[in-house]
């Protein structure tokens, strides 16, 4: 509902009728930062397979196999801290989508001692 506002305003600015009024310029600008602050903070969704780990934001996608994790660690926030070769290094928050999956796959199959925050 709220994009649809946002199209109306930028249509009336495209082909305006009236002269537009500085109030309906604001009202534009506050709903185009708040669109683009969703977006920015879409949150992260974790899918657990067997092949491995893949990451969804919005629009983009991040996949890591069980063969290139080495090791998964609690930290002191309760997220997960995962770490695999050269270097990789995923922290997944306590409010991630998916993150209780996740730890119980990787509790079920033993692929690592989760040590406990400290």
């Amino acid at each position: 509902m709220f994009g649809w506002g946002v199209l109306f305003y930028v249509s009336v600015m495209l082909d305006p009728k009236e002269t537009m009024s500085g109030g309906d310029f604001v009202v534009l600008v506050v709903c185009a930062v708040f669109l683009g602050t969703t977006l920015c903070s879409w949150p992260v969704v974790i899918e657990v397979s067997e092949r491995g780990l893949t990451w969804h934001r919005l629009l983009r996608r991040r996949f890591v196999g069980w063969t290139e994790i080495k090791d998964v660690s609690v930290d002191m926030d309760g997220g997960l801290v995962i770490y695999g070769r050269g270097g990789l290094r995923i922290e997944v928050s306590q409010y991630t989508e998916g993150r209780a999956e996740l730890k119980q796959y990787i509790k079920s199959h033993k692929l690592s001692n989760l040590l406990t925050p400290g």
